[in-house]
């Protein structure tokens, strides 16, 4: 008996101080940024759904907010998700291995290899770093409502719908850019965007 307790009030103890642990922030980010690595795309478009779902719940249910307030709150709370998500899929069609780069020398390949994988790794471990605290600090984050949700959109959030935008417009015309047929296109965006496929 007294062995668990000893081993429940360390546990609540490094609950308590864990975010101070160099150790342990040096070991999350390791993760993440493993994690970030291995998922497609699709997986973290998964994070960004269940982020939008919690938030439907905060401001339909919690604050009692109309569709119209919490759809624009959801938009508040993940738009930077969603441009990230867009710009790590880009990079993922346009910088894809079957993409034209089989008359490409080596050297090169690597390099645009190594920006794929920088243009990806990065905006998912964003979306996976602010869906964790999310999920770490969901009592406070389900009590809060985004601080710029009655006011009108600002510069920043213009800014990111264009981003967006952009985003759509490369997406939609990536198979003439890159000459690319239906079929493979298809299966790249398939590669992407369907989480158990790795």
């Amino acid at each position: 008996m007294h062995i668990q307790e000893s081993a429940l009030g360390r546990l609540r103890t490094f609950a308590h101080i864990h975010d101070d642990l160099p150790s342990f922030r040096l070991g999350y980010l390791a993760f993440s940024v493993v994690v970030a690595c291995i998922l497609n795309v699709g997986a973290f478009a998964l994070l960004v759904i269940a982020h939008a779902s919690l938030d439907y719940v905060k401001y339909r249910e919690f604050h009692g907010l109309s569709v119209q307030k919490t759809l624009k709150g959801i938009v508040h709370e993940n738009l930077f998700d969603v441009v990230l998500l867009l710009i790590a899929l880009c990079f993922g069609v346009y910088f894809h291995h079957t993409v034209g780069l089989f008359a490409i020398s080596g050297m090169i390949r690597a390099d645009l290899e190594a920006i794929r994988m920088l243009g990806m790794v990065i905006p998912k471990f964003e979306i996976a770093e602010e869906f964790f605290k999310v999920i770490g600090h969901l009592w406070s984050h389900l009590r809060t409502p985004h601080l710029r949700i009655k006011l009108p959109w600002s510069a920043g959030e213009k800014l990111q719908f264009l981003c967006i935008a952009s985003c759509v417009v490369l997406l939609i015309f990536a198979p003439i850019t890159l000459h690319l047929t239906g079929d493979t296109y298809a299966s790249i965006l398939a590669n992407e965007l369907i989480p158990w496929r790795m």
